[in-house]
Parts: C-alpha cells; sequence; structure tokens
C-alpha cells in the first residue's frame, strides 16, 4: 500500500517538473521572438520589367509578426490588381527566431508604360508601417492587334477540347478582342462570383495570334437577290475556350438565314497548327449598291492558366533543382476565365443590277443555274376532266426567286391557282387545267427564264407543246357543278337522267323536332355550375392551410411575426386589468414584458438583446419615421424609471405610456414583417 502511494507521488512530481519546464520553454520562445522580431514593411516585384500580355507577382512582406491585414495601396491607372492571397513563415537561425507573412497580389497590365506603384502601408498594433512605391515596366508587343481585358475573372479549369479532321489553310488576318460589353450578349459578366478591378481599354499590340475570327464571303460582287455562302472561322492555339455563342452580324442591305451548326477541324495557316471552329450561312443581296457584312461579333470565355506566385512555395522547392521541374510547378498553378468578345472586320460587298441588254419579256427575278421538266397525268380525257401539269425546277440558286413557268393557255383551259412545293434544290409547281372544248389539240409551250450569276447571261428554258387527246363527253351525261363557298367551280360529278324518288324506302329526314317547354338542361343550371366551384374552393382553402401550417413550423421568423400581434393582446389586457386597480409598478412590469415580447417576435430577436441600437437598424430596415422610434425609446424609459424610481411615476403618465405603446403596435402591425 505505501509503495502504491510513493509510486504516485512520484508520478505526480515528475509530471508537475515537466509542466515547469515546457511552460519556461514556451515563454523563453516567446520572448526570443519578441526579441528578434523589428517591425518592417517590404515590397518587391518578382520581375521589373514584362511584356503587355504577360502579368508579374507583388509580393508585400510584413516582418515580425504574422496577424497582419493586407497593405494598402492606390489603384494603378493601366493596372489591374487581384489580390492573391497570404502566406507565412518562421526562420530560425542561430537560435534566433523571426516570424513574417506576406501578402501576394497579381499585377495585370492594361497598356505599356512605366508604372509607379504604391506607397505601402499598413497599421499593426496601434503604429503605421510603410514602405516606398516600386516600379514596374511594360514593353508594347510587335503585332497590330488591339487587346483589352475584362472586367471579371473566375477560376475554373475548363477548356475548348477539339480533335477532327484537318483542313486547307484558311485566309484573311486576324482580327482584335474587344472588351465583353453585357449589353450585346448573355454571357455573365461575373461567372464565378469574384471580381477585378475595373479596366481600361487601350490600342496595343498583341504579340501572339493564338485567338482571332476570320470572316470570308465566297462572293465580293453578287447581283441582286443572289444568295452565296459566308464563312466565319474561329482559330484558337494554345488557349482554352468555353461557352461560346453564335455569331451576331451586321447585315444591312442583305437577307440572311441561320448560322449553321459549326463543324470542328484541325487546320494549319501560315504555317501555325490551330483547332478552328466554322460557321456558315447563305446570304442574299436585297438592292443593289455598296455594302458591308460585318463587322461580326461573338461572345465565349477564355481560360489562362496562371502560376502562383513563387514566393509562396516552400524554399526546399525553389531550388534550382526543382525550378524547372513540371510537376513541383504544376501544384502551384491555377486558372482563370474571362469572358470576351471577339470581332471579325467587316467586308465590303457591291451588288450588280441585272443587264438590261438581252433581258427576256418573261424575266421575273430568278437567280441561279436550273433545270425544268414537264410532265402531265393524262394525255387523253374528256371535255371537262381537269389534267394537272407538274413543273420541277431544279438546280443552284436562290430557290425564293423563282416564280411559275409561265404557259400561254388562251381561253381553251379554265385554270385554278397553282401550288408549289419547296426544296433545297428543288421547286414543283402544279398547274390544273380544265378544257372546253374538244378542239384543243396541245398543252401550250412553256417557258421558264433566269439569269446565271456565274456566266452573267440570261438563258429561257422552254418545253415545247404536249400533245393531248380531247374525247367529247356522251350527250346522255349531264353535268352537276359544285360550287365551293368560294364560287369556284372545283368538283364536277356525273349525275344520271332519271330522278331519284324519295320517300319509298328512305324516311324523309325531320329539320324540326317539338320542343318540351318542361325540359330544363343541365347546363343551363346555375345552381349546377355553382356546386362544381365548391371542390376547387375546398381544396384552394385545405391548400392554404396547409402551406401556412407547413410554414409556420419551419420558418422561425414567421412563426414569431405571426403570434407577435395576439400575444401582444393579451399583455395589453393584463396591463389594463393592472392599471384600473391602481397597481403601477406592476403595471410597468406588463406593458414592459408586453413590449418586449412583441418586438423580439416582430424583429425575431432573441429575448434579453433588445436595445435601441437594434431597434433602431429594423426600424430602418422596414423605412419607419424617426418619431416611432421616438416613443419607443420613452416607454422602455420609464418602464426603467418605474423599476428604480417607482415613486417619481404617475397615473396619468401610465395612462399615456399605455396609449403610446397601442399605437407602436398597431403601426408596427401595418408593416409586414
Amino acid at each position: 500500500m505505501l509503495e502504491k502511494k510513493f509510486s504516485s507521488l512520484k508520478f505526480n512530481k515528475c509530471l508537475l517538473l515537466f509542466l515547469i519546464f515546457f511552460t519556461t520553454s514556451i515563454l523563453s520562445f516567446t520572448e526570443t521572438v519578441k526579441a528578434n522580431n523589428k517591425y518592417n514593411l517590404t515590397v518587391e516585384l518578382e520581375e521589373e520589367t514584362i511584356y503587355l500580355e504577360d502579368s508579374v507577382c507583388l509580393n508585400a512582406t510584413f516582418h515580425g509578426a504574422q496577424n497582419v491585414p493586407q497593405p494598402d495601396f492606390a489603384d494603378t491607372d493601366g493596372l489591374r490588381v487581384k489580390y492573391i492571397g497570404p502566406s507565412t513563415q518562421v526562420i530560425m537561425v542561430n537560435r534566433q527566431i523571426s516570424q513574417q507573412i506576406t501578402h501576394s497580389f497579381l499585377l495585370i497590365p492594361n497598356k505599356a508604360g512605366t508604372f509607379e506603384i504604391g506607397p505601402f502601408k499598413v497599421n499593426y498594433d496601434g503604429q503605421l508601417y510603410t514602405s516606398p512605391p516600386v516600379r514596374l515596366k511594360v514593353i508594347s508587343s510587335k503585332t497590330n492587334r488591339q487587346v483589352y481585358y475584362p472586367q471579371n475573372t473566375a477560376s475554373s479549369p475548363s477548356g475548348l477540347q477539339q480533335q477532327t479532321q484537318n483542313s486547307s489553310a484558311i485566309g484573311p488576318s486576324a482580327l482584335p478582342i474587344t472588351p465583353y460589353n453585357p449589353a450585346l450578349g448573355g454571357i455573365s459578366s461575373n461567372p464565378l462570383g469574384q471580381n477585378r478591378p475595373t479596366s481600361v481599354a487601350v490600342n496595343e499590340a498583341y504579340e501572339s495570334n493564338k485567338i482571332f475570327l476570320v470572316l470570308e464571303p465566297s462572293k465580293t460582287e453578287a447581283y441582286v437577290n443572289e444568295s452565296f455562302p459566308i464563312i466565319l472561322t474561329l482559330y484558337v492555339k494554345d488557349t482554352g475556350l468555353k461557352d461560346i455563342e453564335y455569331p451576331v452580324m451586321e447585315q444591312a442591305g442583305f437577307s440572311a438565314g441561320e448560322w449553321q451548326e459549326p463543324m470542328k477541324r484541325q487546320t494549319t495557316r501560315n504555317g501555325v497548327s490551330y483547332n478552328v471552329l466554322i460557321f456558315r450561312k447563305d446570304v442574299s443581296a436585297i438592292k443593289e449598291g455598296k455594302y458591308s457584312l460585318g463587322p461580326v461579333k461573338m461572345g465565349c470565355k477564355i481560360v489562362e492558366r496562371v502560376s502562383q506566385p513563387s514566393r509562396r512555395r516552400p524554399a526546399f522547392f525553389r531550388s534550382s533543382m526543382f525550378d524547372d521541374d513540371d510537376f513541383f510547378s504544376s501544384m502551384f498553378q491555377r486558372y482563370e476565365v474571362y469572358p470576351i468578345e471577339l470581332r471579325a472586320d467587316k467586308k465590303e460587298i457591291t451588288v450588280l443590277p441585272f443587264p438590261e441588254n438581252g433581258k427576256p419579256h418573261d424575266f421575273d427575278g430568278a437567280l441561279g443555274d436550273f433545270k425544268m421538266k414537264v410532265q402531265i397525268d393524262s394525255k387523253e380525257i374528256r371535255v371537262g376532266d381537269p389534267v394537272t401539269v407538274k413543273i420541277e425546277i431544279t438546280g443552284t440558286g436562290n430557290m425564293d426567286t423563282i416564280t411559275a413557268p409561265k404557259i400561254n393557255i388562251g381561253e381553251n383551259f379554265k385554270t385554278y391557282d397553282i401550288q408549289s412545293t419547296k426544296e433545297k434544290t428543288r421547286k414543283v409547281f402544279e398547274q390544273i387545267l380544265v378544257p372546253k372544248t374538244k378542239d384543243i389539240k396541245n398543252i401550250p409551250e412553256i417557258s421558264f427564264s433566269f439569269f446565271n450569276p456565274d456566266t452573267r447571261k440570261y438563258i429561257t428554258l422552254k418545253e415545247p407543246p404536249i400533245p393531248i387527246k380531247i374525247i367529247d363527253r356522251p350527250h346522255e351525261e349531264k353535268i352537276v357543278q359544285v360550287v365551293s363557298n368560294q364560287g369556284i367551280n372545283q368538283l364536277k360529278v356525273e349525275a344520271p337522267e332519271t330522278e331519284e324518288k324519295f320517300g319509298q324506302d328512305i324516311i324523309h329526314i325531320k329539320l324540326d323536332l317539338p320542343k318540351n317547354e318542361k325540359h330544363i338542361t343541365l347546363y343551363n343550371n346555375k345552381l349546377f355550375w355553382l356546386t362544381q366551384l365548391l371542390p376547387l374552393i375546398g381544396f384552394l382553402l385545405f391548400y392554404f392551410l396547409y402551406s401556412n401550417s407547413e410554414r409556420v413550423k419551419k420558418d422561425k421568423k414567421y412563426a414569431r411575426g405571426k403570434k407577435a400581434f395576439s400575444k401582444s393582446k393579451k399583455g395589453l389586457k393584463k396591463a389594463a386589468q393592472v392599471l384600473s386597480k391602481n397597481e403601477i409598478p406592476r403595471f410597468y412590469d406588463e406593458i414592459f414584458n408586453t413590449i418586449e415580447e412583441y418586438l423580439g417576435n416582430k424583429f425575431n430577436l432573441p429575448a434579453g438583446v433588445i436595445t435601441m441600437d437594434i431597434l433602431s437598424s429594423k426600424l430602418i430596415e422596414i423605412d419607419m419615421n424617426e418619431t416611432l422610434g421616438e416613443m419607443i425609446k420613452e416607454v422602455l424609459a420609464m418602464c426603467d424609471m418605474a423599476r428604480y424610481a417607482p415613486s417619481l411615476v404617475k397615473k396619468e403618465e401610465a395612462d399615456d405610456i399605455f396609449e403610446k405603446v397601442k399605437k407602436i403596435i398597431e403601426q408596427l402591425e401595418k408593416v409586414k414583417s
């Protein structure tokens, strides 16, 4: 037994000595850190000279402490600044311990020039620490493109993935990247909720042709109504894109359809391999003159990979052995998404009129290269029977400009409206002809004229007369003409000479039935329709009650607001009873409990934390006047006075307070909580 007590005492003594030693070490460490930490702020750029399309990291290091906020410095015109984040470090050299915190910023230039950034200021422990400005030189690039940077960014490792077939190189020059304008498209100006400082657009060169648009019309000269294709190509190299929108093109003087589904390709341009997205659509000129196709605008988001500043990496990985290692460098990289708008320059198109020389008399504006085929459904018909002439026009060109070919019918045929159907390279007309006499020998010649823009010549296609045989209708046949409500004879029925006798085998149809005055239809009964509303009313009532019950269970604020008025009525009733008994101190207790509980329920405030500062902010939120706040303040003050100096309160003042509390509750009930 004594051995156990001795062993326990020995253990406790060892534990006490360990705690004393540990505490002493901690205090010694802290004092050593404080002794070696001289507070000062230093700022440096990782590079002092960069190109326009590059970015650079600025590091602001505060020596001597770690819980220091980021320094303040003024905005610099022509630079966008993005805060990356802090990093901390504890250094021990020859048993001397120091600590520091580094705040890193990413600087992105909008224009070339020399920029002075700073001075830098930071408040710590009641003292102001400063650092002088730093200078950054931005060198412009050598190409003739414009670059503008958007106002907002976000992080997302997304890009444009294209793996398709190869195609030939495609022409004109690269187009500028312009700043995103929310009014022109549906791209969010703040994709993932991160903000960048506002940028200023400038005309500066862009070194590489990584993203650009090329607009290529197939013709620079066209005739009125001539349909020709245009191609818009998006070139992308070593850059990710996402949320690519359909192009928007200015096309005054032209009619055009919608852009076709884009095709993905890989192509080579000027010896450089690109991923391309090809948009195509057909346009046609409306009238003669000189017009422009474009400019073309396209919204999208560009995904850039941004390396984290090297200062944030541990010193072990910043050695020369690991600086160029792809694995370790990729660990400190992130992606940023910029909304941009690409632009393709306009192209001039000359729209020519149709030449007057050699224009056929039956030319109606058909434009293209066509062939004509004519068929009839029967070559032997009776007088009065219809014959259908089918005319098929096929070829390439603007099918909307094709009108029905001309048939010199004369007075020997009765005609009806021509019916037509159109496909992409085919248009079919159907003409119904009804011969009036048996003397007709053929269907007259059919001609169709069009203008070929490739050869710049008029062409007339002719179908020679088609022989037909007309058979006279037998004399005993009688033609009964049935006329439609439009007044056009569209159907002919043969009827026999003998009249049909009715009434022997078929009962005559009765047009009128005797009316039963006593019979009242159900749908004319108003009571019937009123009873149909009862289930709907019952359902709506049930739904309202159920929804209100569920909201009371789930929404604490709503539930407290619902019961605030009813509880205040009970409290006021009880206060009135106490006041009638002239129990003034107790009356003020009831009034205080009532107003405190009501305001807590009304504004969803916990009990015991209701102060005039909190109530003032709540009253401002619901746009209540200052008079109400003064009334609440007066009521609470009188309640405090009655609690601590009951001899100073009077019966008349209690009546006035009671009325003010009622008025406060009435005014607040008019506002939705």
